[in-house]
């Protein structure tokens, strides 16, 4: 008698083997996909530190970290330029520079606006999480994953140490007029070993989740969205620290605990108890400016001779602070 179907099971003992193969092909799909992503991101920050160059080659000195131009009228708000923006003639986005300088600041981050566009450059391909651009109504903002240095600390803004390519300043008038950009010749620690732009990871959950809690006294700043910090055009608060990193925390560093608000009582909610500021405000100042990737075991840097190295993430301060400075005068062995 001829057979004219499977059993079933050799249905069962074909299905199992797909599966096994299967198993077998996601990891080495995920790990092709990875290698690609990193390719990319490596790309985009060789990409900047190129228009870094050409920027320097035409003014002469690196941008600002933030500047801020007269407004086109009066009555109307100063015009901010981070550095992103300020590299933007150089990305091959001249027309969107031009808008920048030509719309009321007033409507810079509105839906359309300048400032709330994506930007694919500036992401890395890793960080698919995040949701680009955030906000709604009349304040919506492009993020980036990617970070000018700072130097050793970038936020809170007074204490930022200024020893990095892109310094930062206290976001007053006062101490914007003293701000004073770099170039090349600051740079004595030589352009190998000073770092120039590095990765930022735009999402922490447990930053997020302090939103919830009563802080006594209010935080100097919003512990809403961390994507807040993370917004090219540098337009919101603390606008220096959005697109600068620091080397004051350790590579991916991120809010070490949650918030956990208090368990319902016989089904009701009760209120939250005061947390005092003191307690993580260290946590979250370090958060702000830390470098930070999506790939697994290494964050991306572009430095300043323009190549672009991957630093393991179990690399210590010492290394990373050492990388951070222009002419912190170290010497040190151990750096990649």
């Amino acid at each position: 008698m001829v057979r004219k179907a499977f059993t079933l099971i050799e249905l069962l003992v074909v299905i199992a083997i797909i599966g096994v193969l299967i198993g077998l092909l996601l990891p080495a799909v995920q790990k092709v996909r990875e290698a690609a992503n990193r390719m990319s991101c490596q790309n985009q920050l060789k990409q900047l530190g190129l228009a870094s160059m050409q920027h320097e080659g035409t003014a002469r000195l690196l941008p600002a970290s933030m500047t801020y131009l007269d407004p086109l009228a009066p009555g109307q708000s100063s015009r901010p330029i981070s550095l992103f923006t300020a590299l933007l003639p150089y990305l091959e986005q001249d027309a969107l520079y031009q808008k920048f300088l030509s719309t009321d600041p007033a409507q810079l981050r509105i839906s359309g606006g300048p400032a709330a566009q994506v930007l694919k450059g500036l992401i890395c391909s890793s960080a698919s999480s995040i949701v680009n651009p955030i906000g709604s109504g009349t304040s919506i903002a492009g993020l980036t994953t990617y970070g000018g240095n700072a130097g050793i600390c970038n936020f809170p803004l007074e204490k930022g140490t200024s020893d990095g390519p892109f310094p930062v300043f206290d976001d007053t008038m006062d101490k914007r007029a003293k701000q004073s950009p770099t170039s090349l010749a600051h740079v004595l620690d030589g352009t190998s070993n000073t770092i120039l732009f590095g990765e930022k990871n735009a999402g922490d959950p447990n930053w997020n989740s302090w939103e919830q809690a009563t802080i006594d006294p209010p935080p100097p700043f919003a512990l809403g969205s961390f994507a807040v910090y993370e917004v090219w055009a540098g337009i919101g608060q603390f606008p220096p620290a959005q697109v600068t990193g620091s080397a004051w925390s350790t590579l991916n560093y991120s809010v070490p605990r949650a918030y956990i608000p208090p368990p319902p009582v016989m089904g009701v909610p009760q209120p939250p108890p005061k947390i005092p500021w003191a307690t993580i405000q260290g946590d979250m100042e370090a958060r702000v400016g830390a470098w930070g990737s999506s790939h697994t075991g290494v964050v991306q840097f572009a430095f300043m001779d323009g190549s672009v190295r991957s630093i393991q993430t179990a690399t210590t301060l010492s290394v990373l602070r050492a990388l951070s400075t222009m002419a912190g005068g170290e010497i040190n062995a151990t750096l990649p």
